[in-house]
């Protein structure tokens, strides 16, 4: 006979620095009958701080538990049943706040299951498969201002920008609102 195997899932996140990311950890049934679950979760400790797991409405609507341990640095062991045999519907069973310091690099940090079980409503093993996470640290552009190194009073600038301005609408336009910046030599027009 056939057997079901439900699935976890984390996907791939994208943040900046001094942030606070919310990574959903997302259950499809798959035909699977579960009605409690136990896994791992692994993260880079010297890098992520796990603030808090919240229940996602998955788990609540099976009127579900969320108990969380830490094993290990780097580990949170996650635990979700109930006093009932009711089954985890498809969705979002829990979210994971991570703070980001300042002075975390860029680049991308893997967020990893493990040691995962379940059961059925009648306390059955059900299979369950995963596909781990990748949370990728990314560095805000900053927006360019008066006081940044570029320059437009740069006469070396100024022409190079009069010269594409011959051959594109965009620079025509920017170097139309140069004067209204201030910026010296610079005319209402191009022709």
């Amino acid at each position: 006979a056939w057997l079901s195997a439900g699935q976890l899932s984390l996907g791939k996140i994208s943040a900046n620095p001094d942030t606070i990311a919310q990574i959903p950890v997302v259950y499809l049934s798959q035909g699977a009958r579960v009605a409690a679950m136990q896994f791992d979760l692994s993260f880079p400790a010297e890098s992520l701080s796990v603030l808090t797991m919240e229940a996602g409405p998955a788990t609540a609507a099976a009127y579900k538990s969320l108990l969380v341990s830490d094993p290990a640095p780097g580990v949170k062991r996650i635990l979700i049943a109930g006093l009932n045999q009711n089954l985890l519907p498809d969705g979002i069973l829990l979210t994971l706040k991570v703070r980001l310091g300042n002075s975390v690099p860029s680049g991308s940090y893997p967020l990893l299951f493990s040691n995962i079980s379940a059961s059925d409503e009648n306390a059955g093993i059900v299979a369950l498969n995963s596909a781990d996470g990748l949370l990728t640290i990314v560095e805000p552009i900053r927006p360019i201002d008066s006081k940044s190194d570029f320059s437009l009073t740069d006469p070396a600038t100024r022409e190079r920008m009069t010269h594409a301005a011959t051959t594109s609408s965009s620079a025509n336009i920017l170097l139309r609102m140069l004067p209204a910046y201030g910026v010296p030599g610079s005319s209402a027009s191009m022709k």
